[in-house]
């Protein structure tokens, strides 16, 4: 699964970035991503209450609690991410709940300085994981609906949130670039390799 580009370049970094701090110890490793991925429950909490009220932030926090914990419970019996794992699974949940509150923050705002930090925080969702384009059209058309399609200042804070996503990603972009001569987020191959997999030929 090699190739020049690696994938999940954000969390390369972080797995990285634990390494340098705790060496090869792996229970420790674990135990720091674990630390890392306990705001998830916080971070629900918050968002609960941001879009409804705070016993449904209580609500979805304890269920995110009472997923890891069962996770955790039947580990051993079939295949499930859980926060004992280096998988980007979890990380990447995490990444999307910041994207957004930062995002109802800049509906809240509605100023291009939101916007801007709106975009940054898509960026370094799709550095984790590159399918979160998907929700690209998705962003825009709730930005513009919330905004208002008929203001002025709607068209600047939607260029100002896809002008910081381009910006925050161009370095990635340029290093790929020099690496296999053409723009790219991601390797192809990875993608194609795990799909021959479930081919009957070839």
């Amino acid at each position: 699964y090699q190739g020049e580009i690696p994938a999940r370049p954000l969390y390369v970094l972080l797995l990285a970035a634990f390494h340098v701090l705790l060496g090869e110890r792996y229970s420790l490793i674990i135990a720091a991503q674990t630390l890392v991925l306990a705001l998830i429950p916080v971070l629900l909490f918050w968002l609960g209450r941001a879009v409804h009220s705070r016993p449904a932030g209580v609500i979805a926090a304890a269920a995110a609690i009472a997923r890891e914990w069962t996770s955790l419970m039947v580990s051993s019996a079939t295949r499930v991410s859980n926060t004992k794992m280096l998988l980007v699974d979890l990380p990447t949940l995490l990444a999307m709940l910041v994207c957004g509150l930062l995002v109802i923050r800049w509906m809240q705002r509605k100023d291009l300085r939101s916007a801007a930090i709106a975009g940054g925080s898509y960026a370094l969702l799709l550095l984790l994981r590159t399918q979160a384009l998907a929700l690209w059209p998705i962003l825009l058309l709730f930005g513009a609906l919330s905004l208002g399609i008929r203001r002025r200042s709607t068209v600047s804070q939607l260029g100002a949130f896809v002008f910081a996503t381009v910006l925050t990603l161009s370095p990635w972009l340029l290093h790929n670039y020099l690496l296999v001569g053409h723009v790219s987020l991601e390797a192809p191959f990875q993608y194609r390799i795990i799909a021959s997999q479930y081919r009957y030929t070839g």
